[in-house]
């Protein structure tokens, strides 16, 4: 009878304590999950779901850095939308923000695991290419200004649009070494492309300066 009066004891120590641990596991597991959403609500653009500006340009820094090291290359894409104020005005901001929102999608997609890509402010967007000559960025930027011309915007409202982009790249290290440079060399670039009819993508040069 002791010995049974004891094992119960025993039984009910041992769940209690179970019961007490897994609680406190519960309570790790959730301020782990609340760290990592708070975290990855302070690098994310909010309407886009994309990398907000300021952790792009802590990723160029660090870019920066590793090409620097290892004495590679890398370059910058400035993406704008065209003419996206009179889309605004014709149309609306809220299917404005929708646009916004499917062309981050376009460009997300289109990227590969290894860019980094971002709301750069407004209608412009920026990518990160690690380890990419500008003769392959443009192949990328190239194709996914294609898709954005290709695709069909507003798709569940009877009026369907269709608008286009414009992109600057630059490269590391021939058009810029500092964060500045490369940002400017690109938009450099992208005010070309805008000036020279727009919906096209073009390389920082010489001639671009």
């Amino acid at each position: 009878f002791l010995a049974s009066r004891s094992e119960r004891v025993f039984d009910f120590d041992l769940a209690s304590m179970m019961a007490l641990v897994g609680n406190q596991i519960s309570l790790i597991v959730e301020k782990i999950r609340l760290f990592e959403e708070t975290r990855r609500l302070s690098i994310t653009d909010d309407l886009t779901g994309l990398y907000n500006v300021r952790f792009f340009y802590r990723s160029l820094e660090s870019e920066l850095a590793r090409a620097r090291r290892y004495q590679d290359v890398f370059c910058l894409v400035i993406f704008d939308i065209d003419d996206f104020k009179l889309t605004n005005d014709t149309y609306g901001h809220q299917v404005g923000d929708d646009i916004l929102r499917e062309v981050a999608e376009i460009i997300l997609n289109s990227a590969r695991k290894t860019d980094i890509v971002a709301r750069y402010g407004g209608e412009e967007f920026v990518i990160i290419l690690p380890r990419t000559s500008k003769t392959e960025a443009l192949l990328l930027a190239d194709r996914i200004r294609e898709r954005v011309e290709e695709n069909v915007f507003n798709k569940n409202n009877h009026i369907k649009i269709h608008i286009t982009v414009s992109g600057g790249i630059s490269g590391f290290p021939e058009d810029g070494k500092t964060a500045k440079d490369l940002l400017y060399t690109a938009d450099m670039a992208l005010y070309r492309a805008k000036g020279s009819g727009k919906k096209k993508v073009v390389c920082h040069s010489s001639e671009t300066s």
